[in-house]
């Protein structure tokens, strides 16, 4: 009788776990990088990678905060630590330092802000490093003047974010991202599942169950989650499935 233990570590961390055969798969959202790569070449390890979900990332910021949205642009310029106090922001109604609340640089989170979304040289201007995506939302919940960066994932995994991003009344509200529609015109598009799965939600990024390609168990369990019901799952997390047909139902 099988029997699954569920580990929460940074992405990092998770990929060593792997390529030392501490475990026998690892969900991560990104995919080995270089430095891994020549690890596993060098051993002579099977390793398998199945993209099974697309995830977004998403701001975060306490319910005194009045801004509704935050543009590419203005995301970069906080991250850098050029826009530094909310005073800058003036639709957010705040003065103050702003706080960055981030997991830390070993993290898929921080990895995906500062080698994939955008191409910062240095570090991320981060004020307050949280020991977990969970630890985020609460750290925002306290702090009025705070803004965290969590996956959809990892708050829908939360009792403090599951209602999220329809919530607006919480004491933690997504922000969506500024952005153009087909027309030209300024939109403000939230991380739902349509607009992660077009694209109009830019911080969107895939999902990946690796594993030892030696590992009978893991390969069925990977079967699991690219099954139907594995994938129905994916999706009530807020997720998009990614190994099963997309189709969207237009309410009225």
């Amino acid at each position: 009788q099988a029997r699954l233990t569920v580990q929460g570590v940074n992405t990092r961390k998770a990929m060593v776990f792997l390529i030392n055969d501490s475990v026998r798969m690892v969900i991560t959202d990104r995919r080995f990088n270089e430095e891994e790569q020549r690890v596993i070449k060098e051993a002579n390890l099977e390793i398998t990678e199945m993209r099974f979900a697309e995830d977004a990332l998403s701001c975060l910021v306490h319910q005194r905060n009045c801004m509704q949205s935050i543009s590419l642009q203005t995301l970069e310029e906080l991250l850098a630590g050029r826009v530094s106090r909310w005073e800058q922001l003036p639709e957010s109604g705040l003065t103050g330092p702003i706080d960055l609340v981030l997991t830390d640089r070993n993290s898929g989170v921080y990895d995906l802000l500062s080698r994939r979304f955008f191409k910062l040289e240095n570090p991320l201007v981060v004020t307050t490093y949280s020991a977990d995506q969970a630890d985020v939302l609460n750290t925002v919940a306290q702090r009025p003047l705070a803004i965290g960066i969590a996956s959809v994932a990892g708050y829908k995994a939360t009792p403090l974010g599951k209602t999220l991003p329809d919530s607006l009344n919480g004491p933690v509200r997504t922000l969506g991202l500024a952005g153009t529609d087909s027309t030209g015109r300024v939109k403000n598009y939230r991380p739902y599942q349509y607009y992660i799965y077009t694209g109009n939600y830019a911080l969107h990024y895939s999902l990946y169950a690796t594993f030892n390609s030696q590992s009978r168990l893991a390969a069925g369990f990977a079967a699991f989650i690219a099954s139907a019901p594995g994938q129905k799952i994916v999706q009530n997390y807020g997720l998009v499935p990614g190994t099963m047909p997309i189709r969207f139902v237009q309410i009225n």
